[in-house]
């Protein structure tokens, strides 16, 4: 009995020692120091539920100025249904209370080719400078991500629809 014990309490601590380091190693962007905040409008293409993830690094929401820009193209000939906007709230002044609301400004044209393709806009300060981005999800899955600036255009194409 006192082997059995022995045996399996070293491979339990193994075990308890391996999920430690585990949790340990960032498996995500986000875990690497670069968390992200945003808004995420939605529509419908072609009966798939098409979701805009617009994103810039959490502790930036109060740098953005105005809604932000988007112009999504859809397929030649898609049916489309737009969902809704999007806005988020922030605490800008310190004191608890959720005071600037930075707001999605979607339009929705149709395109010439297939794919989905969005161009957004984060509008900032002059000269501030921080990462952002557009993430494409479709049906819950993620299609597209990429990367961007603020106060530069994103082109971000995804997927054929």
């Amino acid at each position: 009995m006192k082997k059995w014990f022995s045996n399996n309490a070293k491979w339990l601590i193994g075990m308890a020692g391996v999920l430690v380091l585990m949790a340990a190693v960032p498996l995500t962007t986000e875990a690497h120091g670069r968390r992200w905040s945003g808004a995420d409008p939605a529509l419908i293409v072609n009966g798939q539920t098409v979701n805009l993830y617009v994103e810039w690094e959490t502790g930036h929401a109060c740098d953005i100025r105005g809604p932000v820009e988007l112009k999504v193209l859809t397929p030649k000939g898609a049916d489309t249904e737009f969902l809704f906007e999007s806005n988020d709230a922030f605490d800008c002044d310190g004191d608890g209370n959720a005071d600037t609301v930075i707001t999605t400004n979607t339009v929705v044209k149709e395109g010439r080719g297939d794919n989905i393709v969005v161009f957004a806009k984060f509008r900032g300060e002059r000269g501030t400078r921080f990462d952002t981005r557009v993430e494409i999800h479709v049906d819950n899955e993620i299609e597209a991500i990429c990367q961007g600036h603020v106060n530069s255009k994103i082109r971000c194409n995804g997927p054929e629809l």
